[in-house]
């Protein structure tokens, strides 16, 4: 994998939205990634939902990423099963949070 999967480039996608939704397909997991936000204005509630699906779009499992301040945020993904061909995140947004990033990395530092 790169070092960074971009999945939303704030420069270039402008303000965060409702209901933003990103697929990125994904093998069985020997170790994990992380899923990184980078949120430059914090308004009112953002949460970000990682759901982990097979390949019938069956969901596995999430993780989900409460965010209240403006700022760098990170949590680790991790799904071994053996069935695991997809992750989809949806940020769920109530006000305005700017031109937020979001990648997946190998690691949690920025």
């Amino acid at each position: 994998m790169d070092s960074n999967m971009r999945l939303r480039v704030g420069a270039t996608a402008g303000n965060l939205v409702e209901g933003e939704s990103y697929d990125f397909p994904l093998a069985p997991m020997s170790k994990p990634l992380y899923l990184h936000v980078n949120v430059p204005e914090y308004d009112d509630s953002l949460s970000v939902s990682a759901a982990y699906k097979n390949a019938g779009g069956d969901p596995l499992a999430a993780t989900v990423l409460d965010i209240s301040t403006e700022g760098h945020h990170w949590v680790p993904l991790f799904h071994d099963d053996e069935s695991l061909a997809q992750l989809t995140v949806t940020m769920t947004v109530d006000g305005d949070f700017g031109a937020v990033d979001v990648w997946i990395s190998n690691s949690p530092v920025w």
